[in-house]
């Protein structure tokens, strides 16, 4: 069952934008973490429900804008949670929408090859 709620969610304080960016970036980050755990474990419902709450977090940065000002260290830890998420996108998918047979690039097996 997922644990990221909407309570986690970066919502007010706006004190320090590029914090709040980061608490962004690290709720995007838990929250694609536990729609990949979802999706392996064939719970589709779960990881609709956690993408809803990603649109919300998404909505969030976009109102905050892109960073003004942000620290080497958050910057290169703001690029590490994107990869990340952008990895566990694409295994989502490859558990959504298996390749099929045909378009398969894995060799195929030595008895159709001897034939």
């Amino acid at each position: 069952m997922p644990t990221f709620t909407r309570e986690a969610l970066p919502m007010s304080d706006l004190s320090d934008d590029a914090s709040a960016l980061m608490r962004c970036y690290t709720a995007l980050d838990a929250a694609s973490r536990e729609m990949l755990d979802a999706a392996r474990a064939g719970d589709w419902d779960g990881v609709c429900r956690l993408e809803g709450a990603c649109a919300l977090v998404i909505a969030r940065l976009e109102e905050l804008g892109p960073p003004r000002s942000m620290p080497p260290h958050e910057q290169k830890e703001r690029m590490r949670i994107l990869r990340r998420i952008v990895e566990r996108d694409a295994e989502i998918r490859r558990i959504g929408e298996p390749v099929p047979a045909w378009l398969d690039p894995a060799p195929a097996p030595a008895s159709i090859l001897l034939h």
